[in-house]
């Protein structure tokens, strides 16, 4: 079976509201403000998220670059975790906790709808699982 593209995204615009809101104040202070907004563009570009019928992939970076997966059955656990501000505008972070260890250590930070990504991830687990037909 060839892998698919379940989901594939990045941070949330939402989650760098104060990137946009301190950068259009600070304008004027000799393109203080357009720096910032940079700054949050480049977050907001260099974090890539991805869930495919195979695994789990994060990667990061705007020269260097890194890259983290894990194979969907050896996830055993999924946290989602808003804060305040990602509850009013929906976004948070999902973090999967891997076979044989103790902590979660794959988090997708600052996602658009969490909860729905979780609900992606479980049904193409559940997916997977399920025997073909042949």
């Amino acid at each position: 079976m060839a892998e698919e593209l379940v989901w594939k995204g990045g941070l949330s615009p939402l989650s760098l509201v104060w990137y946009w809101v301190i950068g259009v104040f600070t304008i004027w202070i000799l393109g203080l403000g357009l720096i910032i907004i940079l700054l949050g563009v480049i977050r907001m570009y260099t974090w890539r998220y991805e869930v495919t019928s195979e695994r789990i992939r994060i990667s990061h970076g705007f020269i260097s670059r890194t890259t983290r997966e894990a194979d969907l059955e050896k996830i055993q656990d999924i946290l989602v975790k808003q804060g305040l501000w990602g509850r009013l505008l929906n976004y948070g972070d999902i973090c999967f906790n891997t076979a044989g260890t103790t902590s979660y250590e794959i988090v997708f930070t600052d996602v658009s709808d969490p909860d729905g990504l979780k609900e992606k991830f479980w049904a193409a687990l559940n997916k997977r699982k399920k025997p073909s037909s042949v």
